[in-house]
């Protein structure tokens, strides 16, 4: 079926189910008159029939109160029902920068012609940020359904490196294909659809806080009314829950074909070799800026930043030592993504919650559009900026970091970040054949029964069974997903059969699980083995440290995780604002003593000859002197007490973390010692 064709269908039942939407809420909103109705009847009947009767007295004053509740009920949920029509959503990111004409008038003669080619209006305002993206927003309220929006264009600056200026402009292209789309209205419309939805059914507000206090109200008559309309507007919310799904999963069906219909677009316009080629330098793109954030921030630990985040990054990129990425030029186009995957999954299943099809669909459909590209000089797309606003946004961005006034941030020259990032690099840095080995939980063995091997277990072959399995589990909770409906799908393929839900082989594929589970125990003993007849004498007690750590923490994580859902759980409760009677504090207070007395056992099994670096002994003996104390929570809440509980899980969770980190790159490093004949580890903790 033609993408247009599919489009315009998609789009129809879309707003059919808009429609749906518009009479349930109009439904609610005739429900809310009913109530208004019904309190006016009660209140009539009881000023009418009843008061005369029962005369004066503290009866009176309750059915007043009940008058009142009842009108506060109304109104209430009233006022619940059309808040979303005098909402407004406004887009706000903090590292935009907007320029005009006069700043980038290259690029902006881009953006004019792209709009005058595909025939539709020019964006409102362009903003640039530091993100490897390209987007179309704009802000709404309730009567954006019936009233056109005017769109916004947003683009992220990570993409102009290694990219030719055809390939920025296949990107926006691409975004201009989605301001030209009839159906764009029908996109924002979903998009005010699911913002009122959501607005029923999350959002808390002001009506929230007035209904909070309602709830703690002296009078019970009154806080019971408050309970009723509590009660009554979460069920309103369930329902509500239900309509943003059926609204929802048909836009995303239409999202898809938007997307296929954009890249058609972009593809008749620059050509679909620049396209793919665009498209296939985004994923390397976003890793890198991924992996370049993770400097920053390392770099921001020590209160140090580099002057240019631009010029930060192509730093680090010329010295990242992983040649299994390219190097990116602009006048290079790639005719395919980047593949370094070994171990291809065995499941596929379809994702109608994804709001974009996957690439590998997009770019067969831009390869099937036929639209070639015409014969260009390649530019770098750096040319559509000048240094100077390139400055602007990345001094933006860093302006939004939070400053300590007792540790300034100090700015760092490109030849001093050159040589933080070397030595980074050396700490962190793991070559790409040893990492199925290491990016990996270690499977605990029995270092008493130890595998005979006359020769390194680092190779290939076994790379390659150890990628199988992190796979095969992965895939294992998919299919674990669509059984018990957690992924919403009828049906999924195997190894290319395509299975009903209730026939998913899942059963063979556990036994596969299991199989591989037992091959990679075998290769992560063999690696102890070699690491233990290789080390030198000195690094052994490193070498024993590293594998307690790694064993330790992984059998304790579990309840590490149990300790975190509590803690989350318990804050949740007492940061509820509701009124308590004598019998819920007293049970609430037993329960948070259980609670503490959980949290001190978990302190004293913890293993504080190994925590021990990761806090300091002064940290250590305040905390062992916590679990220690008796603490008076079985009787009454202590704020204080706590707020200090709280942070001490968050300071076990934190150090349990570390040490794991820091034990596994300690083997990274010892097999690197070994690998390349050094004589000595450097910066891992000795422990012998």
């Amino acid at each position: 079926m033609h993408p247009h064709t599919d489009i315009k269908y998609e789009a129809i039942k879309v707003l059919m189910r808009i429609g749906v939407f518009l009479l349930y809420y109009l439904l609610l909103i005739i429900l809310g008159g009913v109530i208004f109705i019904a309190a006016f009847c009660f209140s009539k009947y009881m000023f009418i029939y009843v008061l005369p009767v029962i005369g004066g007295g503290q009866l009176t004053i309750l059915l007043f109160l009940a008058i009142l509740g009842v009108w506060g009920l109304a109104g209430m949920f009233g006022l619940y029902l059309i808040k979303p029509l005098f909402s407004f959503s406004k887009i706000v990111k903090e590292e935009r920068v907007e320029i005009t004409q006069e700043d980038c008038p290259e690029l902006f003669s881009m953006i004019y012609d792209l709009a005058d080619s595909v025939k539709c209006k020019r964006p409102k305002h362009v903003y640039l940020t530091t993100d490897v993206n390209a987007c179309v927003f704009y802000d709404t309220s309730f009567w954006s359904i019936f009233f056109p929006v005017r769109k916004n264009l947003e683009i992220g600056l990570g993409l102009f490196d290694g990219t030719s200026v055809e390939e920025v402009k296949a990107i926006l292209a691409h975004e201009f294909g989605h301001f030209s789309q009839n159906t764009m209205k029908v996109g924002s419309t979903v998009y005010v659809t699911n913002s009122v939805l959501y607005n029923l059914i999350y959002e808390k507000d002001w009506w929230d806080r007035l209904l909070d206090k309602w709830e703690r109200s002296d009078t019970s008559v009154f806080r019971w009314f408050g309970n009723i309309t509590r009660a009554l507007t979460n069920g309103i919310k369930k329902l509500n829950f239900r309509m943003y799904r059926f609204v929802q999963k048909a836009n995303l069906k239409l999202s898809r074909q938007m997307e296929f219909d954009a890249d058609n677009i972009s593809c008749s316009i620059v050509g679909k070799e620049a396209f793919i080629s665009a498209m296939s330098k985004i994923d390397i793109l976003s890793d890198k800026d991924s992996e370049y954030r993770d400097f920053v921030n390392a770099l921001l630990n020590e209160n140090k930043l580099v002057g240019n985040y631009f010029t930060g990054r192509r730093i680090a990129d010329s010295l990242n030592p992983d040649k299994s990425i390219p190097e990116l030029k602009f006048d290079v186009p790639m005719v395919a993504p980047l593949n370094n995957v070994k171990s291809p999954s065995r499941v596929e299943v379809k994702n109608i919650w994804a709001s974009h099809p996957s690439l590998k669909d997009r770019l067969a459909n831009a390869e099937a559009s036929g639209f070639s590209s015409k014969n260009t000089t390649p530019m770098p797309s750096w040319s559509l900026v000048s240094e100077d606003i390139q400055k602007k946004v990345s001094d933006k961005l860093f302006s939004l970091i939070q400053q300590d006034p007792e540790h300034p941030i100090t700015i760092v020259d490109d030849k001093e970040f050159a040589s933080w990032t070397k030595k980074y690099i050396s700490e962190n840095y793991v070559p790409l054949e040893l990492r199925p080995f290491l990016s990996r939980d270690i499977i605990e063995f029995d270092r008493d029964k130890l595998p005979e091997i006359d020769s390194t277990p680092l190779t290939d072959e076994n790379a390659h069974i150890l990628s199988d399995y992190e796979t095969a589990k992965k895939d294992l909770q998919i299919m674990q997903g669509v059984l018990n409906g957690e992924i919403s799908a009828k049906e999924l393929s195997y190894e290319g059969v395509v299975y009903k839900k209730k026939q998913i082989p899942i059963e063979k594929h556990k036994a596969y699980v299991e199989g591989l589970f037992e091959k990679a125990k075998n290769i992560d003993s063999s690696i102890y083995k070699y690491l233990l007849d290789n080390v030198q004498e000195a690094h052994r007690g490193i070498l024993a440290w590293a594998y307690d750590s790694l064993f330790y923490v992984k059998a304790f994580y579990p309840e590490l995780v149990q300790m975190q859902q509590k803690r989350d759980s318990w804050y949740e409760e007492l940061t509820r604002p509701t009124r308590r009677d004598q019998y819920d504090y007293d049970r609430l207070c037993r329960y948070i003593a259980d609670f503490e007395q959980f949290c001190r056992g978990m302190i004293k099994k913890s293993k504080w000859e190994l925590l021990r670096p990761e806090v300091g002994e002064e940290c250590e003996k305040k905390i062992l002197a916590y679990a220690e104390t008796a603490h008076s929570t079985l009787s009454s809440i202590n704020t204080d007490e706590i707020n200090t509980l709280f942070r001490i899980i968050d300071i076990l969770v934190n150090m349990h973390n570390g040490l794991y980190g820091r034990a596994r790159k300690t083997v990274g490093h010892l097999i690197l010692d070994i690998e390349n004949k050094k004589t000595h580890i450097s910066h891992i903790y000795d422990y012998s």
